[in-house]
């Protein structure tokens, strides 16, 4: 466990809403990349997408991973 710097952490999403945890790393710089050669490699059997999150813990990531985002609300001119 890390004392003092808040970790990113990469994971893995599935349509199914599940999730599979890949890494975590100190700096972001090193987490995109892992991220980035990861869907270079996927292929469309994958089928999951790559999520880089910042967060203090594992369980703080996974629980801001699973949890759905509102849709913002579109202006008029925005249509």
């Amino acid at each position: 466990m890390r004392d003092t710097a808040v970790p990113y952490y990469v994971y893995k999403l599935f349509p199914n809403r599940t999730i599979e945890y890949m890494d975590d790393f100190d700096s972001y710089r090193e987490a995109r990349s892992l991220a980035r050669d990861t869907r270079a490699a996927a292929t469309t059997q994958d089928n999951c997408n790559i999520k880089v999150i910042f967060a203090k813990d594992s369980r703080e990531a996974e629980s801001l991973i699973l949890t759905p985002r509102e849709r913002p609300i579109l202006m008029e001119h925005e249509k």
